[in-house]
């Protein structure tokens, strides 16, 4: 299967998309449709559930990071 996942958080000099968790993207791409990539130190866009999620965290991945990923998650 191909795909291409976009980046929901910075990725250069750019502004971030919103400040807000929960916010809302359009995707013009259809590559882009069934996948999402999101970091622990930025608010996340409002996700469909039925996409896979890629999960990008700025320091070492501890089990306190962890932790706090799952509460993120689960419903």
């Amino acid at each position: 299967m191909d795909e291409a996942v976009p980046m929901f958080f910075r990725m250069g000099i750019e502004a971030r998309p919103s400040s807000l968790p929960g916010w809302t993207y359009p995707l013009c791409e259809p590559l882009c449709e069934s996948s999402a990539g999101v970091s622990t130190d930025e608010p996340w866009p409002a996700l469909r559930g039925d996409e896979r999620v890629y999960i990008f965290h700025p320091g070492a991945w501890t089990p306190a990071a962890m932790a706090n990923v799952e509460a993120m998650v689960k419903p």
